[in-house]
């Protein structure tokens, strides 16, 4: 019998095992998406069926940032109408007992609205958005809307007043 035989084994069966464990957590670590509703290009979170707000709320930013407005207005909608009714935008959404995450769904539906054209039904949202919590993205795209007028931390809006004068 070689008395090299052992060893090499040994190498071959480590290495293979390594190779194998690579591919192994390559395919554990990939993550596991489906295809976006309509849309064969953009992979998007499904929501589960427990349907909670903040489901709708992730799935809505990812179907807006794909590119499908359609479907995102649609949950960004649901996901309104799943939180409490005196559920404004905020920094510190509930989402389970200890768990917080920002939410500006009024913001976002009005971003996704303006991106759509439809400028009215957006400027009614971001300034329901800015009543509720400032953020400087909604201030933005309302600027964005009147380039010539000041937006107010309440959502209103004001002339710009020179100081040139």
């Amino acid at each position: 019998m070689n008395p090299g035989f052992p060893r090499r084994c040994l190498i071959q069966t480590v290495a293979c095992l390594g190779i194998l464990g690579c591919v192994l957590l390559q395919a554990g670590c990939t993550p596991r998406t489906t295809p976006g509703r309509g849309s064969a290009s953009s992979d998007v979170i499904e929501v589960p069926k427990s349907g909670r707000w903040w489901h709708y709320y992730e799935r809505a930013e990812a179907l807006a940032a794909a590119g499908d407005l359609k479907h995102a207005e649609s949950d960004f909608l649901e996901s309104i109408a799943l939180r409490s009714p005196a559920a404004d935008d905020t920094e510190w959404a509930r989402t389970t007992f200890m768990r917080f995450r920002p939410a500006f769904p009024h913001r976002e539906l009005g971003a996704v609205l303006l991106r759509q054209g439809r400028v009215k039904e957006a400027e009614v949202e971001l300034r329901l958005s800015l009543s509720q919590k400032y953020s400087a993205r909604a201030e933005e795209l309302l600027h964005g809307i009147h380039p010539d007028q000041s937006v107010r931390q309440d959502g209103g809006i004001g002339v710009v007043q020179d100081e040139r004068r």
